[in-house]
């Protein structure tokens, strides 16, 4: 019988948050209107966009790679890390078996 795991909700990262406030007060002290958007808001906005959406992906891709072109895709297991995220002892597909 297959056992049900509950994956944690994301948050946004406290990093993020601090940066979105520190913007924030910048933007507050120019005194710029809600139309206009001071330049370190444009330059992180355009390099999460054109950069790290990118290598995020390209990281995607690459495991979908890997896993598809595997000979058993069953055989796989969840690393180490989606393990211990998910609160699991053993490997993935040896839980569900049980």
């Amino acid at each position: 019988m297959l056992e049900l795991v509950e994956v944690p909700q994301l948050e946004k990262p406290k990093p993020f948050l601090v940066k979105k406030r520190f913007i924030q007060e910048i933007e507050h002290a120019m005194e710029l209107g809600p139309t206009k958007q001071c330049p370190l808001r444009e330059f992180l906005t355009m390099y999460i966009k054109n950069i790290f959406l990118n290598q995020v992906l390209a990281e995607i891709n690459k495991e979908i790679e890997g896993v598809t072109k595997a000979s058993d895709p069953l055989k796989i297991l969840a690393n180490a890390d989606t393990m211990k995220i998910l609160g699991v002892q053993r490997p993935l597909l040896q839980v569900g078996a049980e």
